[in-house]
């Protein structure tokens, strides 16, 4: 299998759950919305990933951070240990890129050129800009830790609105695009011609492929559920509806 696919969110495959694949999301979004948006010095990997190992340097400058940082902090930890960092890094990172959250660019004749992540995975020595979809889903992530304690169920709502504005807007990966498209509308009955259409194009065993996709629609149907929730309880002024996106009308007479 190649170092780099376009296609597939890779860390819903590589969690326990479709709900710690969100958590994790939004822990991203979290401290790098955060390193992004405040100080322009953070927009390297380096720096990138110095805040996703460690989020204590955010403290001094993002006081909504600041009253759930031992819960981040406690989430940092848990991943460190549970994951080989670098690899993890890289998985992470370009699914961001894919989901839009990450725009990534290379210096070419003293010029930024933007690097698709339909085309490559992170490239060497580049500069790194907040997608759109960063900017929504952290402005929805403060103003939910401004309102609640719970620092994981914020998290896990910024992961989920991630891939809604993914579904909606498109500003990442057209590939990735295509395919959660087709899971959206189909669900587990598009995952078999999907298997053995990616499996293919990416030299992948069908079974992996199947695997992963499956992974790809919990992550997605979990997302539409955590949302709908949020919408239901204490934090709807705080989602507005059109995050959500209808849900399709599926099998015979329109039936779910």
């Amino acid at each position: 299998m190649p170092d780099y696919n376009p296609y597939m969110l890779q860390i819903a495959q590589r969690r326990s759950s479709a709900e710690e694949a969100l958590e994790l999301l939004g822990y991203a979004i979290a401290v790098i919305g955060s390193c992004l948006l405040s100080r322009r010095s953070c927009s390297d990997r380096e720096s990138i990933e110095s805040v996703l190992r460690s989020p204590d340097s955010l403290v001094e400058e993002n006081a909504i951070l600041r009253r759930h940082m031992e819960a981040l902090k406690a989430i940092a930890k848990r991943v460190n240990k549970q994951f080989f960092w670098p690899r993890l890094h890289s998985l992470l990172l370009n699914d961001m890129r894919r989901l839009g959250l990450l725009k990534t660019y290379r210096y070419s004749n003293n010029r930024l050129v933007y690097v698709s992540p339909d085309e490559s995975g992170w490239p060497q020595k580049a500069h790194v800009e907040p997608g759109p979809a960063l900017i929504a889903a952290n402005r929805v992530l403060d103003r939910c830790l401004a309102e609640t304690s719970d620092t994981v169920e914020c998290l896990r709502l910024a992961g989920a609105l991630a891939l809604l504005l993914f579904l909606w807007l498109d500003g990442g990966s057209g590939s990735m695009h295509r395919v959660f498209h087709e899971l959206f509308e189909g669900g587990d009955e598009a995952i078999e011609g999907l298997a053995k259409e990616l499996s293919g194009k990416i030299d992948m065993e069908e079974k992996r492929a199947r695997q992963m996709l499956q992974g790809m629609l919990e992550a997605l149907t979990r997302a539409m559920e955590v949302v709908e929730d949020a919408r239901r309880g204490q934090l709807r002024e705080i989602v507005p509806a059109y995050y959500l996106p209808l849900r399709p009308r599926r099998g015979k007479g329109g039936a779910e």
